[in-house]
């Protein structure tokens, strides 16, 4: 049978414990405040990952999928060269023309989730009436010139008044910081009665705050999306949201695994120490 622990290991229990929570619930704060400031607040990031969703095939077919209903809306005949007309459409949005048409929307929607201004976050077709309707003149010539201008009216994105307010993060992550330094005031007393013990606490604190932050990248975004059309602006949304999550996931994944290896090492340096130790001693020198 285990000796039981000696003394000067049951003096740091407490702290430890202390430490380690200091560490998971400040160090995922730490780590979601740094993903939202980084991924969201940052225009120019926010701007270079929505447009390249937004000139994503999937975003494409939705929005040529949207223009050629309101064709039809208003020339039925037009319903029989459907899916080329699409097909079409899409095709000539992949161009480097529409690259500014996807930027801007992006910097829409970023302004509007932000700013939480209650506007709605459209997509101005009319600049590019003349290039969306060339490819159709080749399907359907007759049918193309007799296209009305509302049919470029601005596709909504997100209606007005549909996104929720995000949250302000900027002040818990500083308070955040201030509870990760007095994690490291506690670690300090602890490491002086046991080295092996802090190791074992900052690796639970890493650990604990990967997988928290993990679990808050799996629950971030739903209301962002159900605040976009049913169907292909859903989809949309959707992939936006995976695509702005990622690197959290990431980061938290890497938390895990370094602070699980962080453990174990510490666990390992914990069990190879004479329990017999007295506070103030070393062990001895391995021959």
């Amino acid at each position: 049978m285990r000796p039981s622990p000696s003394p000067q290991i049951r003096r740091v229990v407490g702290p430890g414990v202390a430490a380690a929570v200091l560490l998971v619930v400040f160090g995922a704060v730490v780590t979601v405040g740094r993903w939202y400031a980084t991924m969201v607040v940052d225009e120019d990031r926010f701007v270079a990952e929505a447009s390249v969703v937004l000139r994503s095939e999937p975003a494409r077919r939705n929005l040529a999928s949207e223009i050629v209903d309101r064709i039809v809306a208003v020339e039925p005949a037009f319903a029989i060269v459907r899916a080329p007309a699409e097909s079409a459409i899409a095709g000539v949005l992949a161009s480097p023309v529409f690259e500014p048409l996807a930027e801007f929307a992006a910097r829409s929607l970023h302004r509007v989730l932000l700013e939480a201004d209650g506007s709605a976050v459209v997509i101005d077709l009319e600049p590019w009436r003349d290039d969306i309707l060339a490819p159709l003149g080749a399907v359907a010539p007759e049918l193309a010139d007799a296209v009305p201008d509302s049919v470029f009216a601005p596709v909504v994105l997100v209606e007005a008044n549909r996104l929720p307010r995000p949250p302000d993060l900027a002040g818990l992550v500083v308070v955040a910081w201030i509870g990760l330094v007095a994690a490291v005031v506690v670690l300090g007393s602890v490491a002086r009665r046991s080295p092996p013990s802090a190791v074992v606490a900052v690796g639970v604190g890493m650990l604990g705050s990967g997988v928290v932050a993990l679990t808050v990248s799996g629950r971030i975004g739903g209301s962002a999306v159900a605040a976009f059309g049913d169907g292909g602006p859903q989809e949309v949304a959707q992939m936006l949201v995976e695509r702005l999550v990622a690197p959290l996931r990431s980061w938290s994944l890497v938390e895990v695994a370094v602070g699980g290896v962080v453990v174990l090492a510490g666990v390992v340096w914990l069990l190879r120490t004479p329990d017999a130790m007295e506070e103030g001693e070393h062990p001895p020198p391995s021959s």
